[in-house]
């Protein structure tokens, strides 16, 4: 390995600050975010097993679903399964339903996400 021959590891996948609040994240147990910093650690602390990490990201992205954004967050929520995400774009959604539906339509929409939209709805109507 090249590694052992340089003493250098190579992670050309990651920006160096997202490293960096990652590793802050590891040895402090915090991390200060952003909406831009959240969005960019999903990624590696899906790929490097850090779901506490990628939870909180989820979770403090949810102050910042908008409806440009909504259909991203949930196709990357979905994608990395973060379920706090996962539920707060679902929710966002229904909350401005006729919004969405007089604007952009439904027919952009993951079918997944109408089926948990139903089923969510379905609930709230019990």
């Amino acid at each position: 390995m090249i590694e052992s021959q340089t003493d250098k590891i190579s992670i050309g996948d990651i920006k160096p600050f997202v490293f960096k609040a990652m590793l802050e994240f590891i040895y402090c147990g915090y991390v200060d975010l952003t909406e831009n910093l959240a969005l960019d650690l999903l990624q590696p602390a899906d790929k490097y097993g850090l779901n506490t990490l990628k939870g909180i990201c989820g979770e403090f992205l949810l102050d910042y679903i908008t409806i440009k954004n909504f259909q991203e967050r949930g196709e990357i929520a979905e994608k990395l399964e973060i379920p706090v995400l996962i539920e707060g774009t679902i929710s966002y959604i229904i909350t401005n339903l006729k919004y969405i539906e007089d604007t952009i339509g439904l027919d952009n929409l993951p079918k997944s996400f109408l089926v948990k939209i139903i089923l969510k709805q379905n609930q709230l109507f019990k």
